[in-house]
């Protein structure tokens, strides 16, 4: 880096909003000249570019305010150059979602960070989130908080009701709030069928990069755009409801492609397909119970589910009977396929008598 690449860092460290050709006119080069050494420093890391070409900004990185001697912000770099603060909004429960998106999107101009994938994405997250809190949460406001950080944009919606896992568990009759978990990861749960499929947190976790639900003692973690799932004690104690998502400001997944995936068209758009992440109950699965637990809150809804048993350390022949034997058995048509087996447990699932042309063990 030279004394020229300094005095760029510089001058877009104090002012985020300068221009390329200003940037050129101060230094006495041409802008193709200043567009050269922009994309060099990009690609040493000293510099992030964000959005499309006529809306884009360029804020350095914690490496690239190290390279100018300047205090490093360990956090949320990007929101402290280009909006200096982390944005919080109040609203009442009478206004309807899409109106509060379009109302947050203007305020942090959102427009000028996310790419089309990454506005259409988050804008379906948000709305889905925040028309559940205007529907189940009997909340007297819903809070929303706005974070601008390195690569992504994270937005945190509260609300402060009846609490998610409390109002499934107390609706379904299940004994716990941990119960309710079960129900909610494969979709189709719903306390309001009249006016919701229970497809939105589903969607939702695909969608967003990272997803977290919060509620009293219990948080449900989403990572990989869903395809990782867990669940976390939390220390304290969580009135209502916070879910907080994280969506990239550059990103590839389009939301048309997350329905093709999971709701395809050889399906007629019915949402028939999902993974159920049974590591969500835990390491040990033993006993007919357990899996009775698991199959309960998709039993009838879908024609194909995915078994992925990533994280399990052991299991027992009576919960592989009842996951692979008996729930097939009463779903007509229904195929199951079974991922990510531990090579130590294969001889167990080896020894079920299964449908072998409607359960399928996937080698990893």
């Amino acid at each position: 880096m030279d004394k020229k690449d300094r005095e760029i860092l510089e001058y877009i460290f104090n002012d985020n909003n300068t221009t390329l050709s200003e940037i050129g006119r101060r230094l006495g080069i041409s802008r193709q000249a200043v567009h050269k050494r922009v994309k060099r420093l990009i690609e040493q890391g000293l510099l992030l570019k964000i959005g499309r070409t006529k809306n884009s900004g360029y804020f350095l990185t914690e490496e690239g305010i190290k390279s100018i001697g300047k205090k490093v912000i360990p956090r949320n770099l990007v929101a402290r150059q280009a909006i200096k603060r982390e944005i919080r909004f109040r609203f009442k429960p009478d206004e309807s979602e899409d109106i509060v998106f379009d109302k947050v999107a203007a305020v942090t101009n959102l427009k000028k960070f996310l790419n089309t994938n990454a506005l259409d994405n988050c804008r379906y997250v948000f709305t889905e989130i925040f028309n559940n809190a205007i529907d189940h949460s009997s909340s007297p406001w819903i809070d929303v908080v706005v974070k601008f950080e390195n690569y992504s944009l994270s937005m945190e919606i509260r609300d402060y009701g009846v609490g998610i896992f409390k109002r499934i568990s107390d609706e379904f009759g299940l004994n716990s709030e941990s119960d309710a978990i079960t129900w909610l990861i494969p979709g189709k749960t719903t306390t309001q069928k009249e006016r919701h499929t229970g497809e939105g947190i589903f969607f939702s976790s695909k969608a967003s990069r990272k997803m977290v639900i919060k509620s009293h003692k219990l948080a449900l973690h989403f990572d990989n755009y869903g395809q990782e799932a867990w669940v976390e004690k939390l220390k304290g104690y969580i009135k209502g409801t916070v879910v907080a998502f994280v969506v990239p400001y550059n990103m590839r997944k389009r939301l048309s492609d997350i329905f093709e995936i999971y709701a395809p068209y050889r399906y007629d758009f019915n949402f028939q397909i999902s993974r159920v992440v049974v590591t969500i109950l835990g390491k040990k699965l033993i006993s007919r119970s357990q899996a009775k637990r698991l199959v309960q809150p998709i039993r009838g809804k879908f024609k194909e589910v995915i078994f992925d048993f990533k994280k399990v350390e052991m299991v027992g022949q009576g919960f592989l009977d009842e996951l692979l034997r008996v729930f097939p058995s009463g779903e007509k048509d229904l195929i199951v396929k079974v991922i990510n087996v531990p090579p130590e447990l294969i001889p167990f699932f080896r020894r079920v008598e299964v449908d072998k042309n409607r359960i399928h063990l996937v080698d990893n």
